[in-house]
């Protein structure tokens, strides 16, 4: 009795390894496309299968202590246990590649807002000194210059682009400097 049960406890371990291979080896080979939190969790959840599966031989070993098994037996529930060990060794290390990867892709997108941040502010300077210099009264000299009241509106026009353009610069820089934050709180 005891000796048939020892040998279902070892078909269900043989059979959880191979299902946990193939499971491995689907994912080995959906590692190719691209790295999502979806993969990091299937690898989590492989890792759990893993745990289990160690459990219930460290279970079936002290079965086998307490009934005195051979010692091929306590042999192979040791290599089971080995394997189980190497496969989740493999699943950690996939996750570390997973995350590495992750992280320079956010290092990548870091520098890269970065110097649309820094673009956008030196174009911002740049025409804030301008406006310093020309100073506000700029505007009302260039409306006096008008020779008729067509070229009054056609001068207005004009101010009114080059302050929508203005308001365009700035708002282009807060979006990079905000775009630069969520990417640091992403990271």
């Amino acid at each position: 009795m005891a000796s048939s049960k020892k040998k279902v406890v070892s078909a269900i371990c043989i059979a959880l390894v191979i299902a946990f291979l193939a499971t491995l080896l689907v994912s080995a080979i959906g590692s190719a496309s691209a790295v999502s939190q979806s993969q990091i969790d299937a690898l989590k959840n492989q890792q759990s299968s893993i745990a289990a599966q160690k459990n219930a031989i460290k279970e079936q070993m002290s079965g086998l202590e307490s009934d005195m098994g051979t010692y091929l037996e306590k042999k192979k529930a040791l290599d089971e246990q080995n394997e189980l060990a190497r496969q989740e060794i493999e699943l950690i290390d996939e996750q570390i590649s997973i995350y590495e990867t992750l992280i320079k892709d956010k290092e990548e997108e870091l520098i890269e807002a970065k110097k649309v941040e820094e673009k956008q502010k030196k174009e911002l300077r740049v025409r804030m000194r301008v406006m310093e210099e020309n100073g506000s009264l700029s505007y009302l000299a260039i409306l006096f210059k008008a020779t008729n009241f067509t070229d009054f509106l056609s001068k207005l026009a004009d101010i009114n682009s080059m302050m929508e353009s203005d308001k365009s610069l700035e708002e282009e820089y807060i979006a990079a400097r905000k775009h630069v934050a969520d990417v640091k709180a992403e990271y």
